[in-house]
Parts: C-alpha cells; structure tokens; sequence
C-alpha cells in the first residue's frame, strides 16, 4: 500500500492526503486522485470535523449542495445571504460564525445526504450510522448541563 502522506490544496483548503501516488503533469508532480471521490469524502468528513469552519469550507459544503447563498443562508436560518458571502469572503481564516449558527449548518449538511445516497455510492449503513452518532454525540454536548438555573435575590 502507499503510503505517501501530503498537504494538497486541491478544494480550496488544505487537505492530507494519504496513499495517493503522484502522477506527471506538464512536468509537475500532482496527486493521482478522482476529484468526484475527494470531494465527497470531505463533505462528509466536515460534517463531524472537530475544527471551526473556515470561508472557504462554507464556500465549498455550499457549491458541494448547488445552493446559492440565498438558498444556503435560508437552509441554515440565516436572514440573508450577506451573512454567507461575509464567511466565504473570509477565505481560509475562521468564518467567525456563532457556534450554534455553526451546529446548524453542520446539521443541514447532514440532513442534505441520505442512507440511500450512501448505499448508491456503496457506503454501508453503518458508515450511515456512524455519522449520525458522531453528530449526535455533539450535540448531546449541549445539554450535559442539565442542573437548573441558579439565581440569587438581587439586593
């Protein structure tokens, strides 16, 4: 197996690539890779990706769906577009986004794909399902706090 390692900026961002062979292209070596299947997979991986997105993975998830960024602000419940086009413009520094607005979009990345989506692509269920519990498990984050608010009696 291949086991070559490199950062490649193929989609806008940084990615590691790893077990991809180089191949000769008008004399620069390149990574030999289906860009179909790349962007896929890093779709998928930045829904449960640990790190805060930057511009150009909004930009990216946004082209990824075919949306516009009116379509993509009113997916995510954002009030306009300008919201998105301010985070794609961004670029590769952090979007700066509130993190629920963040969750949100993860959320609707997630929702855009489908078990059938995956099986087409001949994903197994439990791929399927390892996501949903990767997102899931976040979110339950959110409510480990359970205990009731405590307020004091002003003087």
């Amino acid at each position: 197996m291949n086991n070559n390692r490199m950062v490649w900026d193929g989609l806008g961002f940084p990615v590691m690539l790893v077990g991809f062979s180089l191949v000769d292209v008008d004399q620069e070596l390149v990574p030999d890779v289906n860009m179909k299947e790349i962007q896929e997979q890093a779709f998928l991986k930045l829904i449960t990706w640990a790190g805060r997105l930057t511009g150009q993975h909004v930009r990216f998830a946004r082209h990824y769906l075919h949306e516009t960024q009116f379509e993509f602000a009113k997916n995510i419940n954002v009030k306009n577009a300008s919201s998105v086009s301010q985070w794609e413009a961004k670029g590769n520094s952090l979007t700066e986004m509130d993190v629920n607005t963040e969750l949100i979009l993860r959320m609707h990345l997630l929702h855009s794909i489908s078990s059938n989506h995956f099986r087409k692509k001949g994903i197994i269920d439990s791929e399927w399902k390892r996501l949903q519990n990767l997102f899931n498990d976040a979110l339950s984050k959110l409510h480990e706090n359970a205990e009731p608010l405590e307020i004091e009696k002003a003087s």
